[in-house]
């Protein structure tokens, strides 16, 4: 169900995670976890997105590579780390022998501390992928659960992949506590 991956460390790796670490690098608010259909504009707009449950959690990202909703429609570069951040996933991926793969989006997320509330079930595609969460940091709380299954508690630079199904995370838990993670869905290609 969820599979812990062996992360290289990496030169390219250590770097991007410097880089995303730093007080420089740019955040965006979000209002929720997943719009309804993928269709929502609320946050460009800066307006809550009525269909939205009033208990999703808010967080803070970096777009990467823009998320496409249409199998088959080529996602959008939305960073200019992107070329950085593909090398660093496609090394930790190729350390794990994932074969040959292609790439549908790619964030940096930041979930602060929340007391009593987690994201809502999701799943980040409505077509068959994988995920993939790299931990930038170390944090309390923060686990991943991946179709009503708690994953481990996560630790700096783990790296854990499962199939793109229902999943939901908790949020920090210390008061001043953030949660960093690179977020990739990517497709395995013959």
């Amino acid at each position: 169900m969820l599979d812990l991956l062996d992360n290289p460390l990496t030169e390219q790796y250590v770097w991007l995670k410097q880089h995303i670490l730093s007080s420089d690098f740019p955040l965006h608010w979000v209002h929720a976890t997943s719009c309804p259909e993928g269709e929502c504009q609320a946050d460009a707009l800066g307006e809550p997105c009525p269909e939205i449950d009033s208990d999703d959690v808010p967080f803070l990202s970096h777009s990467i590579l823009r998320r496409s909703n249409v199998a088959g429609e080529p996602p959008e570069v939305g960073s200019p780390i992107f070329d950085n951040a593909r090398e660093a996933v496609d090394q930790i991926l190729d350390h794990n022998g994932v074969g040959p793969r292609h790439f549908y989006r790619m964030n940096v997320n930041m979930t602060l501390p929340s007391p009593q509330r987690m994201s809502p079930s999701h799943t980040d595609h409505p077509y068959p992928h994988q995920n993939l969460l790299v931990y930038l940091n170390g944090f309390a709380g923060g686990r991943t659960w991946v179709e009503g299954v708690e994953g481990p508690q996560p630790t700096e630079d783990m790296v854990v992949t499962f199939g793109g199904v229902s999943h939901r995370n908790a949020p920090p838990e210390g008061p001043s506590e953030r949660r960093m993670v690179l977020v990739a869905t990517y497709g395995i290609t013959d």
